[in-house]
């Protein structure tokens, strides 16, 4: 069993006794094992009365009800299993599933000090950006990264990378507003449409993507901006991309952040790729010897 760390969300406890599924000797884990733990913690700090007790159930129903919850919207992309006895299995092994336990181990790196990214989070989100990019295209049909710093063949120029976006979606630039001549990306990373023909006024989604911990607290992108800098025929919609799996407060952040494309969604329109495949193995490899035992 993994070390329990000291998180009290029950989608990052989830977060733990997935990680404990995948990574733990055995092959499964059960309620009265999750159970186990909990009550080992509370002896450490000398806590033994009742209402502590009550703590552990509260605790143990809420990573059940998630992890329930998770099975059903994840079906086939979600690693495990639940049986009737209360287990959770994992279904085979994590390179099977590649691209959920990639952002599971990316987004709660900081669950334990040896496996923290105490590097800048740069080098990290990047990949991640190109992963969102390849799930909206399979979404909506095309998409385009131009998150600053650009890379993979996009211009580094932000007016040219619009440029380049603008041949591909048939929706005109505006002419060079000042917000161009020092803007970097104007916090939108992916730009993802569906095309219909080769006219104006499509399916937009203007994407921002976090892999930091405090995502919630982003700005939403600013849509009347960019209809400044694009002159989109029809509205687009903004759009967040996280590595998290986001439930509780879905329909609230929902409406606060645009389309949400969290690690459940990313999943499922996961386009292979041999670039990110072969980086989501490495970053995992890397990751996993690190995960500290109990």
């Amino acid at each position: 069993m993994l070390k329990l760390p000291s998180v009290t969300k029950p989608n990052e406890q989830a977060d733990w006794a997935e990680l404990c599924c995948l990574f733990s000797d055995q092959l499964s884990l059960s309620r009265s094992e999750l159970r186990i733990m909990f009550e080992s913690d509370v002896a450490d700090e000398e806590k033994n009365d009742l209402e502590d007790c009550e703590a552990v159930d509260t605790i143990i129903d809420d990573i059940w009800t998630e992890i329930i919850w998770r099975n059903s919207v994840g079906g086939h992309f979600y690693p495990f299993t639940i049986s009737p006895e209360n287990t959770l299995t994992k279904k085979a092994d994590w390179n099977q599933y590649l691209p959920y336990v990639y952002m599971l181990l990316l987004s709660r790196h900081y669950f334990f000090a040896s496996t923290k990214i105490n590097t800048a989070l740069e080098q990290y989100s990047k990949p991640f950006e190109r992963l969102t990019t390849h799930a909206t295209r399979k979404y909506l049909g095309l998409s385009i990264c131009i998150g600053s710093p650009r890379r993979y063949g996009v211009p580094t120029n932000f007016i040219e990378a619009l440029g380049v976006t603008s041949d591909l979606c048939n929706e005109a630039l505006c002419s060079e507003p000042n917000i161009l001549k020092w803007a970097k990306d104007e916090d939108v990373d992916v730009i993802a449409w569906r095309p219909i023909d080769n006219r104006s006024g499509q399916v937009f989604i203007l994407l921002q993507c976090t892999i930091e911990r405090n995502w919630h607290s982003k700005p939403k992108v600013d849509i009347d901006t960019w209809w400044k800098i694009i002159d989109f025929s029809a509205k687009p919609m903004p759009g967040l991309a996280i590595p998290f799996v986001e439930h509780e407060e879905w329909h609230k952040r929902s409406i606060r952040k645009g389309v949400i494309f969290d690690r459940l969604r990313l999943s499922r329109l996961f386009q292979n790729s041999k670039y990110l495949h072969k980086y989501m193995k490495s970053f995992c490899e890397t990751q996993i010897p690190k995960l500290p035992t109990a």
